[in-house]
């Protein structure tokens, strides 16, 4: 947390848990792996249709 312009830490003690529909580092870091290898499938899959179409003209 920012206060007046410098970073405050607070902590939260061995029991902590996080709140519920909390995602974790690594679960969000894996998601996010995915999702940039969906994007790069999306783009390689646009492309080889770009060529489909071109070679059909």
């Amino acid at each position: 947390m920012k206060k007046g312009g410098r970073w405050r830490w607070k902590y939260l003690g061995k029991g902590w848990q996080p709140p519920e529909g909390f995602t974790r580092p690594r679960e969000f870091l894996e998601a996010l792996a995915r999702y940039k290898a969906l994007l790069r499938r999306r783009e390689a899959l646009l492309e080889r249709l770009a060529e489909a179409e071109r070679a059909l003209s």
